[in-house]
């Protein structure tokens, strides 16, 4: 809506006029119009100058409204109307109407206004006259008509100078009523025209705010950044803006901030920027957007934004700033993790070193401050047991290392710190690195003793983590480690105690001779602690005797006892005195071998009253048995090693004087005595059936058959279950020797011996033979079973339980020819044969119920030959199956047998189609 203006503040467009009350006359030129259309005021056509009479301004001043309000030709009355608002303008006095009054005069003026307006007739520009009169209507509050006369200004004059300013306040009209698309179009219009700055610069904005409101989002944003970047260069990088136009600059950044965050964020911006080229000034745009998200409470997008600009431009000046923007937004959130997530990204950004160099002094300090609280942080949250915790350990010390580099005044306890957490992390070459450093480059380090052990601890920890000290450059680095932290501080007993301990590894990794150096500075140094000399001494004692050299080896472990026995705490001496003992034992050895007996009992028993365990004591007696049984001195060896056995029958080497025992009974000719050696331990063997069945041998061997086969029982009972081809012959071969033992006929091994075999895959010819003839004698005890149950009425009765004894013999002869050889199966076949035969004949010979008659037993008799002719139908058919083997060259007594039961049962073979009792043995047909 246009505005009115009051008349006080009504200008001339271009007005020179003399004035008399002064000595001299002058030209006032005044150009100017209110800066909205809140604050639009008239502007007058221009007027000549005209001399003033020689009387007061407050007179001639009466007298233009006297003549205003008096003359009736408009033209005189607005050409009046000007005249006093040029007065007024120019007095410089308080001489201004009340607005009320101001009003009031132009609301009578529109008349004579609108009266040379519809004329056309007008001594002046006729454009002008419709731009004041439109202004006239905008003071008054008439805002329709006002914008009909710019309308018509624009229509009948074009090309005017007054036309722009007409087409933006019609442009501003349409906006403030919502006619968006209508004022774009006016707006667009200024702007292709040859307007003054101040309304380029208002439609350029208006652009933007028209498409916006038209929701032409993309074309709004693309406007208010070529609005920014005008300002930009004309008010030196926004730093020269006053007034207006630092508010529409400022409005121009909040309303793209708001158009990004309704669309796609930082995407939608960065196409605006994409579409206009890029600027100096962009990151405005982002820290806008980023704060109009946080002022919502935003927190990601407005992290995301700071992200986007500085993952854009990571060497912009502005993006160190962006950085610790990103932690203030997600401080502002109470996002603990994501704080100290952007801290430690800020940390990480400028840990190269050109891209310091590149921050200002006072950036330097604020990149060191925040970069110590994120190394501390990560120091204190890894903890420990996982990679991701080691990560943040190895993280903090190159924070901790970076400090370092940067703030001299502290490096030697950045140092420090740097190698507790590359040794937290697990990089212990890196640890060592910065411990050395804080120990040996920073004489002033209060610390420094303490950084130098740990450095030293690290590096030893480090070879051993690996393989060890493998290489001769470990252990000369080891070395001269340790000797560089006795030099630079000889008061601390740790570097002794280190030396002592290096000296012990330096053996266990093959290097003795280095290992006895650094021995030998342990025990030539004064601050050294008895302890280290202990382990020094020990060290030279093993040199020794890794050189056979017992007698100095001796010397050295005395020392060592000496010194273990001044040590203010209690010492555990046995290793030494047990080492001690070993150096006695092989000089035994020794004087054993070259044929002094004497001389080894000698040392054996020193060694025995040495050793602090008695281990060695037992190992000496047990030696000496042993050289008895070499010298082949059975009843002393026996003697002895019966002794060793009674005092020592929980020690280790007990089972080795039974074995020995045994050997010495065995070669002595006493079998049974060893038997029984070996069945009184094997208890305790860890194959205890091992020794018993050992043992039943040796007991045979001695005659004592019995008490063998009780033992080959329990063995069979206790493990009857064979899980290798050893073993399941080595079971059948006792199952075989039991069933052997048995004259019963009854043993239980006979059906065993059989099942187990059945169910094995490993077999051999042997146990083959023993299980084949195994299931051929239960076989023939079925058969005759079969043939003792005698067939009476009524035969379904009786026959159940011959059917019975025929499965069992026919289930048997088939194992039997499964696993026998050529005879067996023959034997089988025969006997199968034999079963349907002797069925058949059972049948027939069954008696006839006595209370049939004549007839009927005829019949009944009749029946019974039905009933035996499939039995002897399969019989037959067997016994030809048998006989068929001759052609694959198998011939023996059983196929014999076979060709003479033909003879006499194949006249007997005929086809019967009666049928009575309806009896088939179960399973398959027998005959096939």
């Amino acid at each position: 809506m246009i505005a009115r203006w009051p008349l006080r503040y009504c200008l001339a467009v271009c007005l020179a006029l003399p004035i008399a009350v002064t000595a001299q006359s002058f030209e006032l030129t005044l150009n100017e119009d209110g800066k909205t259309i809140a604050d639009m005021r008239p502007v007058f056509l221009r007027m000549e100058p005209q001399p003033l009479p020689d009387i007061s301004l407050k007179e001639v001043i009466r007298r233009y409204r006297a003549l205003f309000a008096e003359a009736d030709d408009p033209e005189v009355r607005i050409d009046a109307l000007h005249r006093l608002n040029n007065l007024y303008s120019l007095s410089g006095q308080d001489l201004s109407l009340p607005v009320e009054q101001e009003v009031a005069l132009y609301r009578e003026a529109l008349d004579s206004y609108e009266s040379i307006a519809s004329s056309g007739v007008y001594h002046g520009r006729l454009d002008e006259l419709l731009y004041q009169t439109a202004k006239a209507h905008a003071f008054v509050g008439r805002d329709s008509e006002s914008i009909d006369r710019l309308e018509q200004l624009v229509g009948l004059y074009p090309d005017s100078g007054l036309a722009p300013e007409a087409r933006f306040r019609i442009a501003e009209s349409a906006f403030s009523e919502g006619e968006y698309q209508r004022a774009l179009r006016g707006y667009q219009r200024v702007l292709a025209g040859d307007a003054r700055q101040e309304l380029v610069d208002k439609s350029r904005y208006m652009v933007g705010w028209s498409q916006f409101k038209l929701g032409q989002s993309e074309s709004a944003g693309v406007a208010f950044l070529r609005v920014l970047d005008d300002w930009y260069a004309r008010s030196d990088g926004f730093e020269s803006l006053k007034g207006g136009a630092a508010n529409l600059v400022e409005d121009s950044f909040r309303i793209l901030a708001i158009m990004a965050s309704r669309r796609e964020g930082v995407a939608s911006l960065e196409q605006w920027m994409a579409t206009t080229g890029d600027r100096d000034w962009d990151v405005l745009l982002y820290d806008r957007l980023a704060d109009f998200h946080l002022s919502r409470e935003r927190y990601s997008d407005s992290a995301r934004v700071t992200r986007a600009f500085i993952e854009k431009k990571p060497d912009h000046p502005r993006t160190p700033a962006m950085y610790r923007q990103l932690v203030r937004i997600w401080e502002s959130g109470r996002f603990p993790e994501e704080t100290r997530q952007a801290r430690q990204d800020y940390a990480e950004a400028f840990m190269p070193s050109s891209a310091y160099r590149s921050l200002p002094a006072d950036e330097q300090s604020q990149w060191r401050r925040v970069t110590r609280n994120v190394a501390d942080r990560l120091y204190a949250s890894a903890g420990t047991g996982s990679e991701v915790q080691a990560g943040r350990f190895r993280q903090s010390a190159r924070f901790y290392d970076r400090l370092a580099d940067r703030a001299p005044e502290d490096s030697g306890e950045w140092r420090r710190l740097a190698g507790d957490a590359w040794y937290q992390g697990g990089a212990l070459a890196l640890a060592v690195t910065a411990y050395d450093k804080a120990a040996y480059r920073h004489p002033g380090y209060r610390e420094a003793v303490d950084a130098a052990w740990a450095g030293l601890k690290t590096r030893r920890e480090k070879v051993m983590a690996g393989q060890g000290i493998a290489e001769v450059a470990e252990a000369d680095q080891l070395m001269s480690a340790a000797r560089r932290f006795t030099r630079r501080f000889p008061d601390d007993t740790r570097g002794p105690d280190f030396q002592a301990d290096l000296s012990q590894r330096l053996v266990a990794a093959g290097f003795p001779d280095r290992a006895l150096t650094t021995a030998t500075q342990v025990t030539g140094n004064g601050t050294a602690s008895i302890a280290a000399r202990r382990s020094a001494h020990l060290v030279m004692a093993e040199h020794h005797f890794a050189d056979e050299d017992w007698k100095t080896a001796a010397t050295h472990y005395d020392n060592a006892l000496a010194l273990a026995g001044q040590a203010s705490e209690k010492t555990n001496t046995t290793t030494i005195q047990d080492r001690l003992a070993t150096s006695l034992h092989r000089q035994a050895q020794a004087e054993r071998k070259s044929g002094q007996p004497g001389a080894a009992v000698a040392l054996f028993e020193r060694a025995a009253d040495v050793a602090a365990s008695g281990v060695l004591t037992v190992t000496a007696r047990h030696d000496a048995a042993a050289a008895m049984l070499a010298a082949q001195q059975w009843e002393q060896a026996i003697g002895a090693l019966e002794r060793f056995t009674r005092r020592h029958e929980t020690h280790e080497l007990a089972g080795s004087a039974r074995e020995k025992l045994v050997y010495a009974y065995r070669q002595s000719g006493q079998p049974t005595e060893a038997a029984n050696i070996m069945l009184a331990g094997a208890a305790e063997s860890d194959h205890p059936w091992k020794e018993r069945l050992a043992a039943a041998r040796l007991l045979e061997k001695g005659g004592e058959v019995s008490r063998a086969l009780v033992i080959y029982g329990d063995y069979l009972e206790a493990t009857p279950t064979a899980r290798t081809a050893e073993q399941h012959v080595e079971r059948q071969t006792l199952r075989h020797r039991l069933l052997t033992a048995d004259d019963s006929g009854s043993s239980p091994y006979r059906a065993a011996l059989l099942e187990r075999e059945l169910a094995s895959d490993w077999h051999s010819q042997e146990t083959l033979a023993w299980a084949s003839q195994a299931a051929l004698f239960m076989a023939d005890e079925a058969a005759t079973t079969m043939a003792s149950i005698t067939l009476e009425p009524p035969l379904q009765a009786s026959l159940e339980g011959k059917r019975a004894a025929l499965e069992t013999a026919l289930k048997r002869f088939r194992q039997a020819e499964r696993l026998g050889d050529a005879t067996v199966q023959s034997r089988a076949l025969y006997g199968r044969a034999e079963l349907y035969r002797t069925l058949a004949a059972d049948i027939m010979a069954s008696p006839v119920p006595a209370e049939l008659n004549d007839l009927e037993q005829s019949q009944y008799r009749i029946l019974l030959e039905e009933q035996a002719y499939p039995f002897e139908e399969k019989a037959i058919a067997l016994h030809e199956r048998n006989h068929g083997r001759l052609a694959n060259g198998v011939h023996d007594d059983w196929i014999e047998r076979s060709i003479e039961a033909l003879a006499t049962l194949f006249p007997a073979r005929y086809q019967r189609d009666v049928r009575w009792m309806s009896w088939q043995p179960a399973g398959e047909d027998d005959a096939s």
